[in-house]
């Protein structure tokens, strides 16, 4: 197995978690480094080549080392990914959550993001890990609107949807700059031009301009659940 990760990942002890993927609700496995990080989580990505062709990895430390073949041709790689993404998909699974105004205990948005979830998948110890984290409650404020409780011990919470699509905005404004684009012309380029779509009366820089909006638009809705996708636009 070739699994690539950056060397704070392999430095300093790391939680493994698995959790359900923010839009697929598929287990998936996030690392969440304990020490400083570029990143504060990474999900486990994995790339496989295509059936028709085989694929395979040669391992050699240097050019004086006979090395070794790696018959799986997979590579796996931890990508950076922003905790609010999960954080969305556990307590926004649905239609019903997203568009509840009711304001709930932290302990209550754990419990029911724990009891949705376990309707899909029997287990799922490591949702109470996660939103029990300091630093994943740190993100909370900024897609919920948060209340003091009357008797001063902790806070409630309750998704704002206007929240979450400014933070979707601003994401999408970044992933769109020229200089993002520039670094990655055979993967971002690549899925833009399966985008592009002939519209007669554009010229073909507004059409490739439609393109990346599209792009980003999708790349977005892979992370975020699809009650939230339906609405941001």
């Amino acid at each position: 197995m070739l699994l690539a990760y950056p060397d704070c990942v392999a430095k300093d002890t790391i939680d493994l978690l698995v959790l359900p993927h923010p839009r697929s609700h598929i287990p998936t496995y996030f690392a969440v480094p304990q020490a400083p990080c570029p990143h504060e989580m990474y999900e486990l990505v994995v790339v496989r080549p295509e059936k028709s062709a085989a694929r395979s990895w040669f391992i050699s430390s240097s050019a004086q080392e006979q090395g070794h073949v790696l018959g799986d041709g997979a590579l796996r790689l931890l990508s950076p990914v922003d905790p609010v993404f999960v954080l969305l998909g556990l307590l926004a699974p649905d239609s019903a959550r997203c568009e509840s105004r009711q304001f709930r205990a932290w302990d209550d948005l754990v419990d029911g993001a724990c009891d949705w979830h376990a309707q899909h998948r029997a287990q799922w110890h490591d949702i109470p890990v996660f939103l029990g984290m300091q630093r994943v409650l740190a993100h909370a404020d900024r897609i919920c609107d948060t209340q003091a409780m009357p008797t001063g011990d902790g806070h409630v919470y309750r998704l704002n949807v206007a929240k979450i699509h400014a933070l979707l905005d601003v994401k999408a404004q970044k992933l769109l700059a020229d200089d993002v684009w520039a670094k990655a012309p055979e993967t971002l380029g690549r899925y833009a031009r399966k985008c592009l779509d002939s519209t007669p009366g554009k010229t073909a820089d507004e059409q490739y301009e439609a393109a990346r909006r599209n792009t980003v638009k999708s790349l977005l809705h892979a992370h975020i659940p699809a009650c939230i996708a339906a609405g941001w636009t």
